[in-house]
């Protein structure tokens, strides 16, 4: 293997972790992880052993001074009653705390108070591991998802009071559809109302939002600040490179993250949407055309980071809280699949085939680590014509070495006498220096393209292949050790990197298998290589890190049967 095939190894791996270093550079070093600190606050605690009815109910206010607790509202016949408890410090006289359960089946659930999210799963990505943290954690310190702040001072003194909820809870089934109202009543006049209307789908993440008012319209033109949620935790167990704010400003996608000198900072224009976004997982404002002129990116020093953004007040919005699945938010046609990571411009489309390919396979297979097999084995086949060159180049180059050594000792001190006598040397055995350069370099955009489908689908989330491996989007561990690796900040024995720097050891003993010669330098560099790629893969996703040993086997195998026409130069 000659200094040229290792340069463009060296190359791809350039671009791939390049950024990564030098984004850890700008965002200063992950925050290690605490303690968590104990708290004597009281919360309430919800038991909903219910399953609300499938058809709608009216909407039906009542006036605060015939209010009754939601244990003791009646049940309509045939609909179970959710037994809700709650400590004497939830229901305030100042503010009703009353937590409303909404399930949309096999996708998403849902705690709403006052018609903020303070709760949610996305149950399709629910963590194979129960002791991992659940995506997008939120904490209830911080803006929570639809959090509404009106400007109206009194508008938002009536929100303050709490809202009376018109159900208890929400289940629904593919296909079907329900709106929670909530209504709030000025203390000193019931006949003047705040409604919160939120109407939920049975079959994806959307939500439509609509603020009404009774008798204080005026003060709702005034227009309200909603809030997508905000990130914050306190045990510092994520990266600030995880987490980000999307947000479309006419034709430009605007991208804020928190760094070391982090400041607010706001968008001003015609905005599409906005959102609150980690690698896998958003929650996206979508406003109507021509509602939302700016939005605000609440940010502190690798701690926090908020989205809101100002509405007239006069419309109805919507609200995505989900997986950013790439064909799911397309088919909204509102560019939110701009949210998902695919990779600069122009290698976007090729990653996009890949992710089809692999969802594809997935119908037929139902494991992805088997789907990422089947996509390595097919590019292998389709790849075997670029591959045979580099390998022949390559082995030619290394049989021709001896030769390239007598030339440099007999014509030393002559470099031009060197490179006319090298290339005519070339001309001789019909080998060209760079064929075996070329093939990698074009194989570089396929490369990349798999790194980004691999590593920033949504799909790969929580998804098995076989034994230890739990989640082809987290790097794999046979077992935690006691200590933390040095330098990879981790405690996973990850057994896939293992596998894979012993597979590459192998593909180095078989490409230099039969050269002759003093080792030489790029031999050296070729021993270190297996384990600064190892090194540099420890902490990738199990997904991306398969796909590579099995790429590698497939090569070794390759070396072996298919470099057979260099035998006659060898004779040679």
């Amino acid at each position: 293997m000659d200094k040229k095939y290792i340069l463009a190894l060296v190359l791809i791996f350039v671009l791939l972790v390049g950024y990564s270093l030098l984004s850890s550079y700008i965002h200063g070093p992950k925050p290690t992880k605490e303690e968590k600190t104990t708290t004597e606050e009281k919360e309430q605690t919800v038991e909903a052993t219910t399953k609300p009815p499938t058809e709608e109910k009216p909407t039906e206010v009542v006036p605060p001074e015939k209010e009754k607790t939601v244990a003791e509202t009646e049940t309509p016949p045939g609909e179970q009653k959710e037994t809700v408890q709650i400590t004497e410090t939830t229901l305030l006289a100042e503010k009703k705390e009353v937590p409303v359960k909404v399930i949309i089946e096999d996708i998403l659930d849902l705690t709403l108070v006052n018609g903020e999210i303070s709760e949610y799963h996305f149950t399709k990505y629910e963590r194979r591991n129960p002791e991992d943290k659940q995506p997008l954690t939120m904490y209830q310190e911080q803006k929570l998802p639809l959090t509404i702040e009106f400007k109206s001072s009194l508008l938002q003194s009536i929100a303050d009071s709490g809202f009376t909820p018109d159900r208890e809870g929400i289940a629904l089934k593919d296909g079907e559809k329900a709106t929670l109202t909530l209504t709030a009543f000025e203390p000193d006049n019931p006949n003047r109302q705040l409604i919160k209307r939120i109407t939920f789908n049975g079959d994806n993440y959307m939500i439509d939002v609509e603020i009404e008012t009774v008798g204080l319209e005026k003060e709702l033109a005034e227009g309200y600040t909603v809030w997508a949620g905000s990130f914050y935790d306190a045990e510092k167990e994520w990266s600030p490179r995880e987490v980000k704010a999307i947000t479309k400003v006419g034709d430009e996608l605007k991208k804020d993250e928190l760094k070391k000198d982090t400041a607010d900072l706001s968008h001003e224009g015609a905005v599409n949407w906005t959102s609150l976004n980690n690698k896998y997982f958003a929650a996206i404002i979508i406003p109507q055309s021509g509602d939302c002129k700016l939005t605000e990116i609440y940010r502190t020093k690798n701690e926090q980071l908020g989205v809101s953004a100002e509405l007239s007040g006069e419309n109805p919005f919507r609200f995505y809280i989900g997986p950013k699945e790439y064909d799911r938010l397309k088919s909204y046609d509102l560019n939110l699949e701009k949210t998902v990571d695919l990779g600069w411009s122009w290698i976007a489309p090729l990653s996009r085939l890949f992710l089809k390919l692999l969802q594809w396979s997935n119908r037929l297979t139902g494991n992805y680590g088997v789907d990422i097999l089947i996509l390595s084995v097919v590019l292998k086949v389709i790849m075997i014509p670029l591959t045979q060159w580099s390998l022949r180049s390559t082995k030619s180059m290394q049989l021709l070495q001896p030769k390239i050594a007598e030339l440099k000792e007999k014509y030393k001190g002559e470099p031009e006498k060197l490179n006319a006598e090298t290339f005519a040397l070339y001309k001789k055995y019909k080998i060209n220096p760079v064929s075996g350069c070329i093939p990698l370099l074009l194989q570089m955009p396929i490369f990349i393209a798999l790194f980004n489908a691999l590593r920033n689908t949504v799909e790969l989330y929580g998804a098995k292949f076989v034994w230890w491996i739990t989640d082809l989007s987290q790097a794999d561990a046979l077992f935690r050790l006691p200590f933390v690796i040095p330098l990879l900040n981790t405690d996973k024995f990850a057994v896939l990197p293992l596998l894979m720097i012993v597979a590459m050891v192998v593909q180095n003993a078989v490409s230099t298998k039969g050269t002759s010669g003093k080792k030489g330098e790029q031999q050296k560099m070729m021993t270190f290589l297996p384990i600064i790629f190892g090194f540099i893969f420890y902490t990738m996703p199990a997904g991306l890190v398969l796909y590579w040993l099995v790429n590698t086997v497939l090569t070794v195998v390759q070396q072996v049967y298919m470099v057979k026409p260099v035998e006659a130069l060898k004779e040679a």
